[in-house]
């Protein structure tokens, strides 16, 4: 990092596990306690375990929303972090005393406090191994034996030229879309069963109305979260799965998003971890995430632990990926621009076959 340079890591917002469900009670505790007033005394005991619940609820919420980071900043002096509803907090590079790096997380030791940073930070690997080169004021160099490509092909299965992709396919699509009807068939029911509650307490009288509207909109609450809400969570799970180009593997590494998208390279992958129905594959800079069902996942871990063990014993990981079509013309065209201005033909290294 050169003087006076500065690097931005931006934290994406992420919601915390579990916020449905603290969510969905604070809105049937709510409901539920307003059967208070609809009758005096049984209603008192529905009021004190509803908002008590509620209350129980939003307090939850607080303590996992907390408050969040809206990212980090690192400088030649001090590694800055950076909140949406408090001051940021410097932690000057001077102070920093160590680090500890793990498959998905890592803390900063420093006498002004730990940083912790995990996978959900875009770079967080890449932001530890700074800071720590950093503070012991050294880039270590890149040791040990480099896995050729035949090796990595040994991993794989693969011959000279193959490659496997990883994903379920168009599958998902299907299962999503036989399960659509489910949910319309469903969503109707319940639709027209509390429509006819709601119809038929619009007629009672005062407070009563209000109460009665309440307590049977947190019923509802209840039956349209676990089954009509429920489906739809599956449905748009099996969607975003179906619709994902998946992960296509070779002896350079892996490439998202098709044969033209992002690649990662095998030296780039720092450590693969379970994450129940989910393996996450973590890089320097980002986490890639596939399923334990999709087509040759079990093959692509296998790889990835290789790769990782090969790390951990001191082998060096092909840190290159595929070269551009672009990039090739380039150094062509350049290699004529320079033969022109020496006044020297281009001949090409090999003869054309005949």
């Amino acid at each position: 990092m050169l003087r006076g340079e500065a690097e931005s890591y931006p934290q994406p917002v992420h919601l915390p596990k579990g916020w449905q469900g603290s969510a969905f009670v604070v809105f049937w505790g709510i409901g539920f306690g307003s059967a208070i007033l609809m009758v005096p005394v049984l209603g008192i005991l529905f009021g004190v375990i509803g908002w008590g619940a509620a209350a129980f609820a939003i307090r939850s919420l607080a303590k996992q929303f907390g408050t969040p980071r809206r990212g980090l900043r690192l400088t030649p002096t001090a590694l800055t972090e950076c909140f949406w509803f408090r001051r940021p907090r410097v932690t000057p590079l001077s102070a920093v005393t160590g680090g500890t790096i793990g498959d998905r997380h890592a803390v900063i030791h420093a006498t002004t406090g730990d940083v912790k940073l995990d996978d959900s930070l875009p770079g967080w690997l890449r932001l530890a191994n700074k800071v720590e080169a950093m503070h012991a004021g050294e880039v270590p160099e890149p040791e040990g034996r480099l896995v050729e490509n035949e090796e990595i092909a040994t991993w794989l299965g693969l011959t000279e030229g193959g490659w496997f992709r990883v994903g379920h396919g168009r599958a998902p699509i299907v299962a999503a879309l036989l399960l659509v009807p489910v949910w319309l068939v469903v969503t109707g029911a319940l639709t027209a069963f509390y429509g006819a509650f709601f119809i038929g307490l619009a007629k009672a009288p005062g407070m009563m109305k209000v109460g009665g509207l309440m307590f049977t909109l947190a019923h509802a609450a209840i039956f349209f979260g676990v089954f009509s809400g429920g489906l739809l969570t599956q449905i748009l799970a099996l969607l975003r799965r179906g619709l994902r180009s998946g992960i296509e593997v070779d002896v350079t590494g892996l490439t998202l998003g098709g044969r033209h998208g992002r690649h990662i390279a095998w030296g780039e992958i720092h450590s693969l971890t379970s994450d129940g129905p989910e393996w996450r594959l973590h890089t320097n800079d980002e986490t890639v995430v596939f399923q334990r069902t999709d087509r040759n996942a079990s093959r692509l871990a296998e790889a990835v632990q290789r790769a990782v063990t090969a790390r951990e014993n001191g082998l060096r990981l092909p840190e290159l990926g595929p070269v551009p079509a672009g990039a090739i013309s380039l150094v062509r065209q350049s290699r004529m621009e320079d033969s022109a201005e020496r006044g020297l033909s281009l001949v090409d290294d090999a003869p054309p076959r005949s």
